[in-house]
């Protein structure tokens, strides 16, 4: 089991990666919750997202998944954080 050090994140990496085209374009760094990478925004191009309702979604570069939160959203983007929230978000293993 993984401690809940940074639950405060949980909710806020929900919202912050969904709809986040624009959001990213401001970012220096990105990381991505599902697999955990860490990579500069430049890296992304509009071909790494998806149409939403409201704008782009931005799907990560290494494994696909709508799970990629930038350093602007206020979520450090650190292995630790991105460890805990996989195992909230995909994992399920957190009391």
């Amino acid at each position: 089991m993984i401690k809940k050090k940074y639950e405060r994140y949980y909710e806020p990496a929900g919202k912050a990666s969904f709809e986040n085209w624009d959001s990213i374009q401001t970012s220096k760094q990105c990381g991505c919750y599902s697999c955990e990478a860490i990579f500069p925004s430049s890296e992304l191009t509009i071909a790494n997202t998806v149409p939403d309702p409201h704008g782009r979604t931005v799907v990560c570069p290494y494994c696909g998944t709508d799970s990629v939160i930038g350093d602007n959203c206020g979520i450090p983007i650190l292995k630790g954080v991105l460890k805990e929230l996989n195992a909230y978000w995909f994992e399920a293993l957190i009391d």
